[in-house]
C-alpha cells in the first residue's frame, strides 16, 4: 500500500467503502476504510502453479492497466506477493465456475475456481479504476461475486447484415467487459451464407463473408476473453443462398415454392441430396469451431402446415415414410441433422418453431438444446428438453421497430434458474436494414446488452432505474481498446433555460422540462416545427458530448432532430454539434461530439417539419480545470491521457472515439 492509501485509511478510519459501481453489480462487497493506489512498483503476481492456466490473461489485464493507468506493469510468476502487487490465483474451494473474490488491501488479491473466473475478478478491477478520480486508486473492501445464470450471451444476425471482423472482436470484447461468455453468430439467412466453403467455393460472396482464416481469428480472440462462440447455419428454411448455388434442391409444389415467399427458401427435405448437400457442409465448417461445444443448425421458419399439406410430394413422402405428419418430416430432418452434428462431437441447438407451430406431433431429440423464442419455456422442459430463452422480451429488430422495454426489464424482470434453463440471449435480428451499418446497429445492442449482463449476472440492483443504470454503465465506459461511444465524464454544463413556446394545446410541457432532470417529464411544443429548448450557459464554452432521452412513445420524432451550439444570440449564429440520425430507443442516448468551437447558447431543434418531443437533454463539456491527470499525478507517475472526472467517468486522448 502506498503513503496516500495509508493516509487515506486514517484520515477517514469511520468512513466504510461503499460497494463500487460495476456492471454487473457484485453480489456481496465487505467495504474497508482507505484506498490502495497503484504505483511504477506495482506488479501483476501469478502464483507459480497458476502460470500455464493464468499467465496469458495476466498479460491481457497488464495491457489494460497500461491503457488506463499509464503504468507498465510487469506480468511475473511468484508464490507471494509483496505490497502494492496484484495477485493473481486459482482457488478450488470458490464453489461457483465463474465465480471469483477480489480482496484489496495492502495489494490486490483475485482468486477464483477457474481462469474465467479469475478472468472476471480483472475486468471488475478495471471498470473500479475507470471511475476513479486518477485511475490508479482502488478502495479497500472485498468483493465476492459468482453470476446466477450460467450462460449469459447475444446474437448478431450476420446473415442479413454483413458485420466487419473487427466489429465483431469488438463486441466480444464488450461481452467480455460485463461478463458475459455466450456470442451467438446467426451466419446464415437469405441474404447471404457469411461462411466460405471451400466444398462449395460459390455458395458465400467473398466480399461478404468470413474465410477460414477470419473464423480462427474470432475463435481465438473470443478464446482469449473467455466468450463462447455459438455458430448458426440456418437450415433448412432461410436457405436462398444454397437454392441458388444449387437450384435442384428447391421444392416442385407451388405451395412450398412459391416465388417471393418465405416458402421459397426452404430446402427439398425430401430429396437425399438436400442431406447430402447439408452434411457435406457441416463436415467442412463445424471443425472451424474447435472451441464451440454447441452447434446451432437453426430450423425455424420453414413453411406452415397449410402450406405442408398443399404439397403431393410432402405428403406422399410423410405416407410412404410412416411419418405421423408433414410436420414431423420436417423434425425428422432435424434429427438426422442432430446424428450429424453429434458425429462431429458438438451438441446441437434449433430454435423452437415445430413447438411455435403447434401442428407436429413429433418433437426433435430430447439431446438438442433448444432455442427457446416464444418466452414460457414450462412444456418444454416438462418434456425433458433443456433451453436457452432468447425471449422476444430480448428482441431487437430495428427493421420491425421491435425494441426491449429497459425500464421493465431492469426494474422487474427476474431470470429463472429452473433446472434445464441454461440461459438467456438477447437477440440482434437485421431483418429489412441489411444496409444499416455495424455501428448503427450496435447504438441499439448495447443497452440491452448492459441489462441482460446486469440482471443475469443476479446481483443486487443498484440503481433507482434503468436510466440512473445506464449513468452508471456510461460513466464506466467501454472497455481499454474498444472506442467509446462518446467521451465518457467531464462537466455537465448548466445555465438558464430557454425555447419556444406553448407547449402542446397550452399544456404544461414546456422546454424547461428537458433540462429539469426528471425523464418523466418532456418538451412538446404547439408547432409542427422549428420547435427547440436550449440552455443559456452565461459564458462560451465547449461541447464534448450530449446525452438525451427521447419522449416515451414518440422516439421516432427526434429522427433529424439537431444539437446546436449558437454564437450570437440564442437562435442565432447556430452551429450542428450533432444530428439524431436513427430513431433512439427509451434510454440515455449519448451522441458525441467533435467541434471544438465555444458557444453560449446550446440548444436542441425539431426536426424540419416535426414536432420538439424531446423528455430530458444533457450537454457536458471537458473535465473542470485543476482535476488531476493520470499523466501529471504526484502519486501515478507516467501518464496515459486520461483525466479526472468529479462525476466519476473519465476522458482519454489515446484515439478511443466513438463509435
Amino acid at each position: 500500500m502506498t503513503a496516500s492509501a495509508l493516509a487515506s485509511g486514517c484520515a477517514s478510519a469511520a468512513t466504510v467503502n461503499p460497494a463500487p459501481r460495476t456492471v454487473p453489480s457484485i453480489q456481496r462487497w465487505t467495504g474497508g476504510t482507505g484506498t490502495l493506489t497503484l504505483t511504477t512498483a506495482s506488479r501483476i503476481v501469478v502464483r507459480r502453479a497458476d502460470a500455464s492456466a493464468l499467465s496469458a490473461d495476466a498479460r491481457t489485464f497488464a495491457a489494460d492497466l497500461a491503457d488506463e493507468t499509464g503504468l507498465n506493469l510487469p506480468v511475473v510468476t511468484g508464490s507471494a506477493p509483496r505490497s502494492g502487487d496484484i495477485f493473481v490465483e486459482l482457488d478450488t474451494t470458490t464453489t461457483q465456475a465463474e465465480g471469483y473474490t477480489a480482496a484489496i488491501g495492502a495489494g490486490v488479491t483475485i482468486h477464483g475456481r477457474t481462469a474465467a473466473g479469475v478472468f472476471h475478478g480483472e475486468q471488475t478491477i478495471e471498470q473500479i479504476l475507470a471511475l476513479s478520480p486518477d485511475h490508479r486508486s482502488l478502495p479497500l473492501g472485498t468483493a465476492v461475486d459468482w453470476p446466477t445464470v450460467a450462460q449469459r450471451g447475444v446474437m448478431i444476425d450476420v446473415g442479413r447484415h454483413f458485420w466487419s471482423v473487427a466489429d465483431l472482436k469488438a463486441e466480444i470484447r464488450q461481452m467480455s467487459w460485463y461478463k458475459l461468455n455466450d456470442f451467438h453468430v446467426h451466419f446464415t439467412d437469405n441474404d447471404g451464407f457469411r461462411l466460405q466453403s471451400t466444398t462449395y467455393p460459390n455458395l458465400a460472396d467473398p466480399g461478404a463473408s468470413y474465410s477460414h482464416a477470419d473464423i480462427a481469428d474470432l475463435v481465438s480472440y473470443a478464446a482469449e476473453y473467455h466468450v463462447t462462440l455459438l455458430p448458426e447455419i440456418d437450415l433448412p428454411a432461410h436457405s436462398a443462398p444454397i437454392l441458388a448455388a444449387e437450384p435442384s434442391l428447391a421444392w416442385q409444389c407451388p405451395s412450398m415454392a412459391s416465388p417471393g415467399s418465405q416458402n421459397n427458401q426452404t430446402l427439398d427435405i425430401t430429396n437425399p441430396a438436400a442431406l447430402t448437400y447439408v452434411t457435406n457442409l457441416l463436415k467442412e465448417l463445424v471443425p472451424l469451431f474447435p472451441n464451440s461445444p454447441t452447434f446451432h443448425t437453426g430450423g425455424d421458419e420453414y413453411p406452415d402446415d397449410t402450406a405442408q399439406q398443399s404439397c403431393p410430394e410432402l405428403v406422399r413422402y410423410a405416407a410412404d415414410n410412416h411419418y405421423p405428419s408433414t410436420d414431423a418430416v420436417f423434425v425428422g430432418f432435424t434429427n438426422q441433422l442432430d446424428t450429424v452434428v453429434r458425429g462431429l462431437g458438438k451438441r446441437m441447438e434449433v430454435w423452437n418453431w415445430w413447438d411455435a407451430l403447434n401442428s407436429s406431433t413429433a418433437g426433435p431429440n430430447k439431446d438438442v438444446l433448444i432455442d427457446d423464442w416464444t418466452a414460457d419455456p414450462t412444456e418444454l422442459l416438462q418434456q425433458g428438453y433443456e433451453v436457452v430463452l432468447s425471449s422476444q422480451n430480448w428482441y431487437i429488430t430495428p427493421g420491425l421497430g421491435l425494441y426491449p422495454d429497459d425500464a421493465a426489464l431492469y426494474s422487474s424482470w427476474t431470470p429463472s434458474t429452473a433446472a434445464g434453463v441454461h440461459g438467456y440471449e438477447v437477440s440482434l435480428w437485421g431483418d429489412y436494414r441489411q444496409t444499416m451499418t455495424d455501428a448503427a446497429f450496435d447504438s441499439y445492442l448495447h443497452r440491452p446488452l448492459e441489462l441482460l449482463a446486469d440482471r443475469t449476472w443476479g446481483g443486487p440492483l443498484t440503481a433507482s432505474s434503468n436510466y440512473t443504470f445506464e449513468d452508471d454503465a456510461d460513466a464506466i465506459g467501454t472497455p481499454p481498446g474498444v472506442p467509446q461511444y462518446a467521451p465518457p465524464g467531464g462537466t455537465l454544463l448548466a445555465g438558464t433555460a430557454y425555447g419556444t413556446s406553448p407547449a402542446w394545446e397550452n399544456g404544461p410541457n414546456t422546454y424547461q422540462h428537458v433540462f429539469d432532470g426528471d425523464v418523466g417529464t418532456f418538451f412538446d411544443y404547439s408547432q409542427a416545427d422549428g420547435g427547440y429548448a436550449g440552455l443559456d450557459l452565461g459564458t462560451p464554452q465547449q461541447v464534448t458530448r450530449i446525452r438525451f432521452v427521447p419522449r416515451p412513445g414518440q422516439e421516432q420524432r427526434m429522427v433529424g432532430g439537431l444539437f446546436q451550439g449558437c454564437t450570437t444570440g440564442p437562435d442565432s449564429g447556430c452551429v450542428t454539434l450533432a444530428t439524431v440520425t436513427d430513431r433512439p430507443t427509451d434510454d440515455w442516448f449519448q451522441l458525441p461530439v467533435t467541434d471544438t468551437g465555444t458557444y453560449r447558447w446550446v440548444r436542441y431543434v425539431s426536426p424540419a417539419g416535426g414536432f420538439a418531443n424531446i423528455a430530458e437533454a444533457q450537454f457536458w463539456g471537458p473535465p473542470a480545470t485543476g482535476t488531476i491527470t493520470a499523466g501529471t499525478s504526484t502519486t501515478a507517475g507516467a501518464g496515459s491521457g486520461h483525466s479526472a472526472d468529479p462525476t466519476g467517468g473519465s476522458t482519454s486522448a489515446a484515439a478511443r472515439m466513438d463509435r
